[in-house]
């Protein structure tokens, strides 16, 4: 498995999670219709202007055979134009009930979404430290694979010189093995951590 040193910063992990997360955006869509119901609420203490045109006319059937169209002699009226102010009454607490109601719903709203904007932040941060502790322990254990194959390599040449035993080869041998199964795990935690990572953010690893 590949490996890379990580260069991840926490804030765009954190707008990208925004962006991905359908939990966020369900609750987006829910403190926005909230909001709205509450301005609706507000909106009814307050009085209303409207105006309006209205034109219209009147005609007479008539008994002439003749005539086979109706209307017929149609008189129009002239348009009549009005304008209209309506002031809020007292309607017994009803819309302070009302405005009660969605400014709660607007409150509900808006800390269910501070609250899974604050575990997503808190999984991200965790995730990533992870990725982070894990990286530096597969560093480590990359130095020290480093360090057991120059050493076995050392100990050949020193064998082939005959100024070397079979033991000294044998143990640069055993700590080669060791050194290398002892990088395999951090590989695999370094994965894993990422897989974590990735899944907090809703990215496809």
């Amino acid at each position: 498995f590949p490996v890379r040193q990580p260069d991840y910063d926490l804030e765009a992990l954190l707008n990208e999670a925004k962006e991905n997360q359908p939990r966020i955006k369900a609750l987006e869509a829910r403190q926005a219709a909230a909001e709205a119901t509450l301005k609706s609420a507000k909106s009814a203490f307050f009085p209303t202007l409207s105006a309006f045109a209205n034109k219209g006319g009147f005609t007479n059937e008539t008994s002439d055979d003749s005539v086979s169209t109706f209307p017929f002699h149609f008189t129009s009226n002239p348009i009549f134009y009005g304008v209209q102010l309506s002031l809020p009454i007292f309607q017994g607490f009803n819309r302070t009930t009302r405005i009660s109601r969605a400014r709660a719903d607007q409150m509900d709203a808006s800390e269910r979404l501070r609250a899974i904007e604050l575990q997503i932040r808190a999984d991200i941060n965790s995730r990533l430290l992870a990725v982070n502790t894990t990286w530096r322990t597969l560093a480590i254990q990359d130095r020290s694979r480093t360090a057991a194959a120059e050493q076995l390599k050392l100990a050949q040449e020193r064998y082939r010189l005959g100024s070397g035993t079979v033991l000294e080869l044998s143990v640069a041998l055993n700590a080669g093995a060791r050194a290398g199964a002892a990088y395999i795990n951090p590989v695999y935690d370094n994965h894993r951590a990422l897989v974590a990572l990735y899944a907090s953010i809703g990215r496809d690893y």
